[in-house]
């Protein structure tokens, strides 16, 4: 499971930066999971991603301090579109 979680995180990861190909500035991509339960595809991603100088940083923020610091954002993000999706689309309570 986490290989194949691997293979789709690379995947949105070079999708976001070919469609940026002509950026100069950092690629920076979120990933929302919990960090207990996916330690092994973190470390994954430390070994694969390590050398070639990627900031790998796991954190521990409350859900709703780190839902309210992307809102909080002046630009339209990715991460913006989903929790309005989330909070638009599913009922209260429901979690994805």
């Amino acid at each position: 499971m986490n290989r194949t979680l691997l293979a789709e995180i690379e995947q949105n990861m070079f999708r976001g930066i070919i469609r940026n190909s002509d950026s100069t500035e950092n690629f920076t991509f979120h990933l929302f999971i919990n960090t207990d339960n996916y330690s092994d595809l973190i470390k994954m991603m430390h070994e694969r991603y390590d050398d070639l100088h990627a900031k790998i940083r796991p954190g521990k923020l409350p859900i709703d301090f780190s839902i309210r610091k992307i809102m909080l954002r002046n630009e339209d993000t990715y991460a913006k579109r989903f929790v309005n999706w989330h909070d638009n689309v599913l009922a209260p309570g429901v979690t994805y």
